[in-house]
């Protein structure tokens, strides 16, 4: 487990439903079965039956001395044996989070916060009680989570594509997504909450709005030749960078966001960026320590480890682990 030894926060997020995470997350819950571990969740997850796909899913199994943090309603469904530690002042459509403690091991399901604000009270909750790992599991397609730990696992299941190539191509434009390189300039961007233009002298000037959203051709207009770096503490839309894309050649300025989840385009986008001479950074990078890959889908489709692992190419570093194969995991 030396991989994740010097992390207490650690998350899962995926690129699909069924992509592994919950047996991710299942294996480390099992590893740290000596240590005080609190669990959480950005959704529902550790079902019997997945709301979306109405397919069985794998329960998490939580251990005696655990902490998990879950709405008030789950706690129906909660098999293992428990005692209420507190109930918390977040409030879900499944009622109030509640911390408890498991007396007796079981299943358990799990649904916390659906913000990121209230996660992050949350694992401050926890840290409280001394949890020497905090383990969160990200729903498909909030990778929000990742932004607020310690270290991120992307779980990559075959039920994003029938096709190999396309999952590849979707994995790698992710992993370059989440290791966006964090900001370095001389420009204190901390607690700035509207939009800037910063120029050669590193002097800037506020567009007195936060975000992109309905207005990115409008500032896109603003940009003048001497602006080196454009920073945008909110939501980046599409439209802007779109906007962004068509002005290539007239601009000369790289572009700042707070995290990669703050960028709300699609892939079609995602690949024209990478491709742009000017640069992406972000304030809050992520820390991607590993891949799983799941190569079932329920639909049927199945791709080989091996084959997943060539098409990524050789200079891709970071370890890959088939969630099917238990001696490949983390060691």
């Amino acid at each position: 487990m030396s991989l994740l030894d010097d992390y207490q926060v650690i998350c899962t997020v995926g690129n699909a439903k069924n992509a592994g995470k919950t047996t991710v997350l299942n294996y480390l819950i099992n590893q740290y079965q000596n240590k005080k571990v609190g669990i959480s969740s950005i959704g529902l997850d550790g079902e019997k039956i997945d709301q979306i796909t109405f397919l069985p899913k794998p329960r998490i199994y939580v251990w005696p001395q655990m902490l998990v943090a879950t709405a008030l309603e789950c706690l129906k469904e909660c098999e293992a044996a428990y005692e209420l530690i507190s109930t918390t002042n977040i409030v879900t459509a499944l009622g109030p989070i509640v911390l408890i403690k498991i007396t007796k091991a079981g299943p358990c399901l799990v649904g916390g916060p659906s913000t990121v604000q209230s996660m992050q009270l949350l694992i401050e909750e926890l840290k409280k009680h001394s949890c020497e790992k905090i383990l969160l599991d990200g729903a498909f397609s909030r990778t929000t989570l990742a932004q607020i730990s310690e270290a991120t696992i992307f779980c990559v299941g075959a039920s994003y594509s029938y096709q190999l190539d396309k999952l590849v191509a979707h994995t790698k434009n992710t992993v370059r997504l989440f290791q966006l390189p964090p900001y370095t300039g001389p420009v204190d961007l901390a607690g700035q909450n509207e939009i800037l233009l910063i120029d050669d002298n590193n002097e800037f000037l506020s567009l007195k709005t936060s975000t992109t959203l309905d207005c990115g051709a409008e500032i896109i207009a603003q940009i003048s030749p001497e602006i080196r770096s454009v920073f945008i503490p909110k939501a980046v839309s599409s439209s802007f960078l779109q906007a962004f894309i068509d002005q290539r050649k007239r601009l000369n300025c790289d572009l700042i966001i707070t995290s990669p989840t703050h960028l709300m385009i699609d892939e079609r986008l995602l690949r024209q960026l990478f491709r742009l001479k000017q640069k992406l950074y972000v304030l809050q990078p992520i820390n991607l320590v590993a891949l799983t890959f799941n190569p079932f889908s329920p639909t049927g489709n199945r791709f080989s480890l091996a084959a997943f692992r060539e098409q990524l190419s050789d200079d891709f570093s970071l370890p890959i682990y088939d969630v099917l194969e238990k001696s490949e995991k983390y060691e």
